[in-house]
């Protein structure tokens, strides 16, 4: 296993990987506090400590992610819980959909089948 710092009482188990998730914008880029019931929940990370993987038949199939990578992950997955003060998520490696190369949300690599599709903006019409 793999451990972050800090991390040595929670340990994952198989194919699972802790995540300490990001916290929500609190304001708008122009300065405006958005309150709690209107944030967008969080739903990248850090991940914070690996288990060696899985087995599948007779191969072993290793964790996609090292500890330290930003990702992405599945909207409706994993454990939530809090540890030092911070929230975090247990979840499977296969609930990882993405890796963050960089802090610009707008950057994210595919993680092993999935696929990046970006959705074109609709266009407005006149009202008349």
């Amino acid at each position: 296993m793999q451990l972050g710092i800090d991390y040595t009482d929670i340990k994952t188990l198989g194919d699972r990987v802790l995540v300490k998730i990001k916290t929500a914008e609190e304001k708008t880029d122009g300065g405006i506090l958005v309150p709690k019931t209107a944030q967008t929940k969080p739903r990248g990370g850090e991940v914070v400590a690996t288990r060696e993987g899985k087995i599948v038949g007779k191969s072993k199939v290793d964790i996609s992610v090292k500890i330290g990578t930003q990702i992405v992950y599945s909207k409706h997955t994993g454990t939530e819980l809090e540890f030092n003060g911070s929230k975090h998520l247990i979840l499977k490696d296969d609930d990882i959909v993405g890796i963050l190369e960089s802090d610009d949300a707008k950057e994210p690599k595919p993680l092993n089948d999935r696929v990046l599709i970006k959705v074109a903006k609709a266009e407005k019409t006149a009202q008349r």
